[in-house]
């Protein structure tokens, strides 16, 4: 083969500094596709070098910070963006099954000194000025609903078991109680927990890969419709593999 490269007739009207410029120039860029597919390949290992995008919306319900459970796991903690119309929102810690959030502080919170306000959340010193009554922090925040996006490596199983797997079920949730429920069919990793219905109070505790565990933290009832009666839960998330035979 290389004879017949050799022997072949050189085309009309092109230097021989062409053809060695040419050819060395194929094989830099041939070098650097090898290179870009090899980096690609290791930053997409367990599932075939693909990535993938989870998004939900959270709505806190007057909750000042909470937890996300990815409803798929990610093999290596996942680009994760947080987006809401007007309040920020801090990502206080991250892995590869979920995140916790917080919501941050806003000037419209507070009730007193508008100056004095403003001044210590630039300094961060709301809690000590709160302490020298200052000003005051409201009772009726409202926290306003914001959506993550999650984009990253799924684990190896992800491909296998298909997409997010749905149970839901309900509870008789009851001021100051706590309770558990169990799934029906387990998952591989907890899933995420969304409660509905008289929830106003009630939150999830603890979520495992068979159920979870649930409180009403309320301890009066000045909404008797909101914060003690049937609760409606839904888990998604990944269904654990059927065990051998």
């Amino acid at each position: 083969m290389n004879d017949a490269i050799t022997n072949a007739p050189r085309p009309r009207g092109v230097s021989l500094t062409t053809l060695i410029l040419g050819a060395a120039l194929a094989a830099a860029a041939t070098a650097a596709v090898v290179l870009a597919l090899l980096h690609f390949t290791s930053a997409g290992t367990g599932a075939g070098g693909q990535t993938f995008v989870q998004r939900d919306t959270v709505k806190p319900q007057g909750h000042a910070s909470g937890d996300v459970v990815y409803p798929l796991p990610f093999a290596v903690t996942p680009h994760l963006k947080v987006t809401a119309p007007h309040r920020p929102y801090t990502i206080v810690k991250q892995s590869e099954t979920g995140f916790s959030w917080a919501a941050d502080d806003m000037a419209e919170d507070f009730a007193g000194d508008m100056e004095a306000i403003k001044t210590a959340l630039r300094d961060h010193n709301i809690q000590m000025a709160l302490f020298n009554n200052q000003f005051t922090k409201k009772n009726d925040i409202v926290f306003e609903d914001f959506t993550w996006e999650a984009t990253g490596v799924p684990v190896g199983a992800a491909g296998d078991l298909g997409l997010p797997f749905e149970q839901t079920g309900t509870f008789q949730s009851v001021l100051g109680k706590e309770g558990q429920e169990y799934f029906a069919v387990p998952y591989a990793s907890p899933p995420q927990i969304t409660l509905s219905g008289h929830n106003g109070t009630t939150i999830v505790q603890e979520a495992t890969t068979g159920g979870f565990k649930w409180k009403n933290a309320g301890t009066d009832n000045p909404f008797p419709g909101n914060n003690a009666g049937e609760v409606t839960w839904t888990a998604k998330g990944l269904r654990a593999a059927k065990p051998p035979k």
